[in-house]
């Protein structure tokens, strides 16, 4: 609605904004990245399926990044079975 200007009235878009945020997110944005295993963190979210070369989902689109799931892509990263980087959406503050 942002990305219309001029339709929306900007003083309700805020209020519509600042009720529908989660308490904290006020200031939060999110990002898409392309990282390496090794720079993945708890808390990111894979932005797309990861599958390794023999046709195995590992990972799905907007699953959250949990320590296990870094030890699993580093696992099959180490035999070349998935491609790096592994692109994940963030929270950028």
């Amino acid at each position: 609605m942002k990305k219309r200007p001029g339709v929306y009235d900007p003083r309700i878009l805020e209020v519509l904004e600042s009720v529908t945020k989660k308490e904290g997110e006020q200031n939060k944005t999110y990002v898409t990245k392309h990282l390496l295993i090794k720079q993945l963190q708890e808390g990111m979210y894979l932005a797309e399926d990861v599958i390794t070369a023999s046709g195995v989902v590992i990972g799905n689109k907007n699953q959250p990044i949990t320590r296990a799931l870094i030890v699993t892509l580093a696992n099959h990263a180490t035999n070349q079975q998935i491609k790096q980087p592994i692109q994940v959406i963030t929270k950028i503050e």
